[in-house]
């Protein structure tokens, strides 16, 4: 599919989600509602407690809302089987966190190959046009020589930056990052930042980033903050 093909290539349309029953219900969002076009960087701001972990569960399939919807690439993803929300998170979506997750008994090129591996593409695709993709984005970031180093004995930077790699691995539509640099001091966090905001405008890859970082959040194109559950677009650029 083109990438350009929908005008949206991510919507949230009117996301309510609550935890908890009677007097400890707590309301995590309230009828949130945005669209994000093909290739933008987007930023939701917010403090802890605010939604955006729980809002980027739904967004990436993980957790379903009490209401609402979820579109990708222009299909509707919440009245799918958990089969199909699984195969459409791994063609589509890529996901970094804080911490980078990677596996320690495996390289890092094994470990940016793992989505890949379990792909539908895999099916089509020999071994070695996964493993070129793989090399060509860990050359594409200067690190060819960490290929076949374990986790433990590379960088913080390094390991975050590699686990930028196997979001990219699929070539997905939107890649997810929840505090990404989080983990990292001030300029191994921007070169990640650097990084993600270089490949995705090289890859039309759409960026969601959520972040209390505000400094972050100026490399995105658009700008959202969350408070107590509700979403508005602060800033945007052009």
């Amino acid at each position: 599919m083109d990438k350009a093909e929908f005008p949206y290539v991510l919507e949230a349309r009117n996301l309510r989600k609550s935890y908890g029953k009677g007097e400890n219900s707590v309301t995590a969002l309230k009828d949130v509602s945005f669209a994000i076009k093909p290739g933008e960087f987007a930023a939701i701001l917010g403090p802890s407690g605010s939604g955006k972990s729980t809002l980027l569960n739904m967004l990436g399939l993980m957790d379903q809302p009490d209401s609402g919807e979820v579109l990708i690439a222009g299909k509707k993803a919440m009245p799918l089987g958990e089969e199909a929300r699984a195969f459409l998170r791994n063609e589509k979506l890529g996901f970094i966190f804080q911490f980078d997750a990677l596996l320690s008994e495996f390289t890092i090129l094994e470990n940016i190959l793992f989505p890949a591996l379990i792909s539908t593409r895999a099916k089509k695709e020999p071994y070695s046009e996964s493993r070129k993709r793989a090399l060509d984005l860990l050359n594409h970031l200067g690190m060819p020589r960490i290929a076949q180093r374990y986790p433990s004995q590379v960088s913080g930077g390094e390991r975050q930056r590699a686990a930028l790699c196997r979001a990219l691995i699929n070539d997905p539509d939107i890649i997810l990052a929840d505090e990404p640099t989080g983990n990292l001091d001030k300029a191994n966090g921007e070169m990640v930042f650097k990084d993600l905001e270089a490949l995705a405008r090289r890859r039309l890859t759409t960026v969601v980033l959520v972040t209390h970082n505000e400094e972050a959040a100026l490399k995105a194109s658009r700008v959202f903050h969350m408070q107590d559950g509700t979403l508005s677009e602060a800033v945007i650029r052009v």
